[in-house]
């Protein structure tokens, strides 16, 4: 097959034997092409919901099956009429529509997580519903319907072998789609971001447009891709007008992210706080100009001092910002001490660099080489690390607001007691409530640690939070026996004196069951 065949332009045909041939050879590449843009478009949609509803199972769930509903209900209505009933052109408009209802997304983003989440903000399955019929069930009803026409116009011109020939469109799809995921999760979405990964699928879209309109109308193509980038830049003013709080807007491999700079009043004393935003929960802020922190939770990562003598080498699971890092290094005492940073995402990194004064930390402990980082899953490392490393194991993993469950389940609990020395400790920060219907994820973690650690501890964070709120707390798990420094005892008392009696039936989280 020609794969740029697509017209017969023989003048002699008139009526419906040229309206049947004009879509004679319909090219695999358009085939290729569309299931790659399509499953490109699914890998960034659900990006503009993870940075306003975070990721949570009720949101990927619904987002997943009204994707697949509007594909389906696509393929279903792009079926129904004669195959040989749709034009070139036709389908031309087809794509022009398309590539229109993927260039409005960014701008649909705005207005909806603006407007509609200031009323249903407690009610995440009515948002990611109505979110998902917005954003992504259009273009994906779009996707559909055209691939439905070209397929079985494919099948129509083929009518001798069509059983063939539908294994090879199959084949073709999946190594679109497989070639469209790879590259959108390996280059668009880390290089690009989300809202220009988006606007090239539209420009693709308006390009195949174009060409199945045999290259016509070129004024009004010119026209609607200028409308489409005034649409992308329009939607990036409004979206920073609206959320002046947002510094800067970023992507890696892992996640969309965003800078975020607000000022909060403590203690009586107002400053400007920069965090890092991602999955919907604001997470290693610290002061834009002192680097002070404003998370007292941090400070109880100091714990190990108090309670070994000769606490010389500490593992912390999720760098973030490297807020603890820099505050650990800024105290001369500690410039000797080693710490491994494990951080999956190196794009962090270079965030914390560049904006939390990682960069100077790094430069000041250079010839000491006490602070080495591992951009890898926390989980892989624990697993592969050699037993009886670290005094102390500080875990501070999130992804937005949730804990990583992975890293708390009874067979990473297992790991870390092994990757400890014989005393130690293991210091971890979770979001949940002691008691009632919030409580179920300090109960689990707690559980978990008593299993295998010689003694477990739960400190609240802030005494004004009441038990039955979501808040930080820090659960202390020792191994062996502690060799308290008292001479520290004095400066840690408000936080040792912040532990509370803790108790729970729950069972440890499992790995099968996350």
């Amino acid at each position: 097959m020609k794969i740029w065949d697509l017209y017969d332009r023989n003048e002699n045909l008139t009526g419906e034997d040229k309206k049947r041939s004009e879509l004679k050879s319909i090219p695999d590449i358009c085939i290729f092409l569309l299931a790659m843009l399509e499953i490109a478009f699914e890998c960034v949609v659900p990006r503009y919901f993870t940075i306003n509803i975070g990721s949570g199972s009720t949101v990927a769930a619904t987002l997943n099956a009204i994707i697949l509903l509007a594909l389906g209900l696509g393929f279903y209505l792009g079926n129904l009429k004669s195959p040989c009933e749709t034009s070139s052109r036709n389908f031309s408009r087809l794509l022009l529509i398309g590539a229109v209802s993927v260039a409005l997304v960014p701008v649909i983003e705005v207005f909806f997580f603006r407007f509609v989440t200031r009323f249903f903000f407690k009610y995440n399955l009515l948002i990611s519903i109505f979110g998902a019929l917005l954003l992504a069930a259009p273009s994906c009803f779009l996707f559909g319907f055209i691939v439905a026409k070209l397929i079985f116009q494919e099948l129509d011109q083929h009518s001798i072998n069509q059983f063939k020939n539908f294994g090879k469109i199959i084949l073709l799809i999946a190594i679109g789609r497989i070639f469209g995921s790879l590259t959108t999760g390996f280059f668009l979405l880390p290089t690009l971001g989300t809202k220009i990964s988006n606007l090239v699928i539209a420009l693709i879209l308006l390009l195949m447009s174009f060409i199945f309109g045999n290259f016509s109308k070129t004024r009004f193509y010119l026209v609607v891709m200028s409308i489409i980038l005034l649409s992308f830049d329009g939607g990036r003013f409004l979206f920073h007008s609206w959320n002046p709080a947002v510094y800067a807007d970023f992507d890696s491999e892992y996640a969309r992210m965003q800078l975020v700079q607000f000022f909060v009043n403590e203690q009586g004393k107002t400053q400007q706080v920069t965090g890092i935003k991602s999955d919907s929960g604001t997470e290693s802020f610290a002061g834009t100009h002192d680097r002070e922190f404003i998370a007292p939770y941090n400070y109880y990562y100091d714990l190990p001092k108090y309670y070994f003598k000769n606490y010389a080498r500490c593992l912390l699971i999720g760098g973030a910002g490297y807020t603890y890092p820099t505050y650990f290094y800024d105290q001369s005492e500690n410039l000797n001490m080693k710490m491994d940073v494990v951080e999956i995402d190196p794009k962090m990194t270079e965030v914390a660099k560049k904006y939390f004064g990682l960069k100077s930390t790094l430069e000041k402990i250079r010839e000491r080489n006490s602070l080495k980082i591992f951009h890898e899953d926390g989980r892989y490392y624990l697993n592969r690390c050699e037993s009886s490393q670290y005094d102390a194991i500080l875990l501070d993993a999130f992804k937005g607001k949730d804990i990583l469950q992975h890293l708390i389940t009874s067979q990473a609990v297992r790991e870390m007691h092994r990757v400890l020395k014989t005393n130690g400790v293991v210091i971890v920060n979770v979001i949940s409530a002691l008691n009632g219907k919030d409580s179920e994820l300090a109960e689990r973690a707690f559980a978990a640690f008593r299993n295998c650690f010689d003694e477990v501890k739960i400190f609240k964070v802030n005494q004004r939070i009441p038990k039955n709120i979501s808040q930080n707390l820090m659960i202390v798990a020792i191994k062996g026996k502690i060799d308290p420094d008292l001479s520290r005892q004095e400066s840690m008392q408000a936080m040792l004196s912040s532990e509370v009696e803790f108790q729970t039936q729950s069972n440890p989280i499992d790995d099968e069951f996350i």
